[in-house]
Formats: C-alpha cells, sequence, structure tokens
C-alpha cells in the first residue's frame, strides 16, 4: 500500500502540471488564433478594397474611353468639314480668302485634337494593362491566384485563413488537453482518498517526529511567544510538515497558525479558534501516543495532507494542550 501510495502521489503531481501546461498552450493557442484571425480579417478586406477599386477603376476608364471615341469622332469630322470649307474658300475667290483663313485654324486645331486624342489613348491603354495586373494579384474577374503567382493578395489571405483555422483546431486540442489534466489529478486524488483510510509508513514517521516535538514544548506551558518560537524551529527542520499549532486543554487554539509556505516560515491567523469538537482533537486528548487522521485535501493548499496530533500532558495528569500538525502527503513521499 505504501508504493501504491508513492506510486499515485507522483502520478497526482502530473495531473496539475500538465492542466498548467495545458493552461498555458490554450492562453498561448488563444492569442495565436486571435492574431491569425485578425490578419485573415485584414486581408479578406484589403483584398475586397482592391477588388472594388479595380472595378471603380475600369468603369471610370471606360467612361473616359467613351468620352474619348467621341471626341476623336468629332475632331475628325470637323477636319473633313475644314477641308470641304477650304475647297469651297478658294474656288470663292477673292471673297473667300479671309473665309479660307479661319477654316485654316479649324482644321489644325481639328488635327492637333486627333493627335492629343491619340495620345490619351495610348496612356489609357498603359493604364488597362495595370488594372489588368492588380485584377490578376487580386484574383478578381475570373483570374486564378494560383495560376498568376504564388504571392498574390487572395492566395495569402487564403493561406492566413487557413492559419486561423488550424490556430483554433489548435486552440480545441490544447482545451481539451486541460481538461484531461484535471481529471488526471481528480483521479489521482479520489484513489488516495480512497485508500486514505489506511495508514502508511509515513504515517508511523510523523507520528514520531511529532513526539519529539512534545518533549520539546513540555517546557514552554502556555508561553505563548516561546511556543511558537520552538514550532518554528521544528518545521524548519521538518520541512514535509505545512502548518503547525497548539491549543489549551479544552481545544481553544493559543498559538498562531505557524506555517511553511514555499521555503518560508510564516505567521497566520488561528488564534482562539475552537477545535474541541474536532476527531483528531478529541482522539489526541484520549490517547498517550500521537495519533494520525485520514488523507484529505487542504484547504490551503488543495493538496493531499493528513493531521498528526499529540496531548500535552505531564505523567498521568489530564491533558494541558494538543498540538496538532498538518503534513504534506507529497513532501512526505518524497522525502
Amino acid at each position: 500500500m505504501d508504493r501504491v501510495a508513492a506510486a499515485a502521489v507522483h502520478l497526482g503531481t502530473l495531473g496539475p502540471r500538465l492542466a498548467k501546461m495545458s493552461e498555458e498552450m490554450a492562453a498561448q493557442a488563444r492569442d495565436q488564433a486571435a492574431r491569425a484571425q485578425a490578419v485573415a480579417d485584414s486581408m479578406t478586406s484589403l483584398t475586397a478594397q482592391l477588388e472594388n477599386a479595380t472595378r471603380e477603376l475600369r468603369g471610370s476608364a471606360g467612361q473616359v474611353e467613351k468620352a474619348l471615341a467621341t471626341v476623336a469622332r468629332i475632331a475628325e469630322q470637323t477636319r473633313i468639314l475644314a477641308i470641304n470649307a477650304s475647297i469651297e474658300a478658294a474656288r470663292a475667290g477673292q471673297h473667300g480668302r479671309a473665309f479660307g483663313v479661319v477654316v485654316e485654324e479649324v482644321q489644325q486645331l481639328a488635327v492637333g485634337t486627333g493627335t492629343t486624342t491619340g495620345e490619351i489613348e495610348q496612356r489609357m491603354q498603359q493604364m488597362h494593362d495595370s488594372i489588368a495586373r492588380v485584377a490578376a494579384m487580386t484574383g478578381g474577374d475570373g483570374a486564378a491566384p494560383g495560376a498568376q503567382a504564388v504571392a498574390t493578395v487572395a492566395y495569402a489571405s487564403e493561406a492566413v485563413q487557413g492559419m486561423a483555422t488550424s490556430a483554433g483546431q489548435q486552440l480545441a486540442s490544447a482545451d481539451s488537453l486541460k481538461t484531461m489534466g484535471v481529471d488526471v489529478k481528480r483521479s489521482t486524488d479520489a484513489l488516495l482518498l480512497g485508500v486514505g483510510r489506511f495508514r502508511f509508513a509515513v504515517h508511523a514517521r510523523a507520528a514520531r517526529e511529532v513526539g519529539l516535538l512534545l518533549t520539546a514544548l513540555s517546557s514552554q506551558r502556555f508561553a505563548k511567544e516561546r511556543v511558537e518560537r520552538e514550532l518554528e524551529r521544528w518545521l524548519v527542520a521538518h520541512r514535509h510538515f505545512e502548518l503547525a499549532y497548539v491549543t489549551d486543554g479544552r481545544g481553544r487554539q493559543f498559538t498562531d497558525n505557524i506555517a511553511s509556505r514555499d521555503g518560508q516560515i510564516r505567521h497566520e491567523v488561528g488564534v482562539d479558534k475552537n477545535w474541541s469538537d474536532r476527531p483528531w482533537f478529541r482522539d489526541a486528548i484520549a490517547s498517550h501516543t500521537p495519533i494520525s487522521t485520514d488523507l484529505y485535501l487542504s484547504s490551503a493548499t488543495g493538496e493531499l495532507c493528513f493531521t498528526v496530533a499529540a496531548a500535552l500532558r505531564v505523567g498521568t495528569d489530564a491533558p494541558y494542550g494538543v498540538v496538532g500538525a498538518d503534513v504534506s502527503f507529497q513532501r512526505i513521499v518524497d522525502r
């Protein structure tokens, strides 16, 4: 049973560690999922904006093309009319000379307009080419981003969405692992509590050590500060005990709770607590040797522990007090 208890304690330590690790993994996965989703949303929004801008540019370009076509048509018609007018002016002789000068200027204006329109059309074609490249990069208008280039906005957006999905799956796995860790601890605690009514070798060891404390306290009867100093020294020498305290013969605690937490000795509130109705107090009063309780979960640490208690008495006199000490089951098994 000692070996079963020791193995169960070591197994039980894995539960909290696993739960802590999985909690950290879950937090990291949750942060990663949030970041990936934010990037994916931004990429999706950027792609949509680029596609809208491309459509607007194409629409605007189409309208400019129509206007240019109209201007070019009018310029060509004006040039033809000017040629016809110049012919008629030449036929008119002296009377048509002044009219011919104006017609010549109109003809030059029409030619200039046609030339300018041609230059604008060339630039519009360049704009079309640029718009087509943007459309190809965004994957819009039927373009396949994978066929165009790997590093397109649409392809990147799809990849980031995949990352967000993967991060979400990791988060679900981390949450499952966390639940598993809690279940492992619960199961091992239940196992130990189930065998907690048995007494192990560590119970006998703890009882002997509390017996030694009785000898040290016998000369400090009801001297609160001296008793507390003795408890402090004893806890330093016996690190597997996590708490020690002393009551009077009626079960009223007259010392602080002297606690050993994280390698430090601390004083905690405990004076005037009444333990007279507790089984460990009554059993200690009735016994001439230290007694120990079943295993239980400590309300202070959440770890498995047990209490050793012994009556303070002189010879065969009635007990004048009880010393109680809580033992961390894991600490004493590890030692």
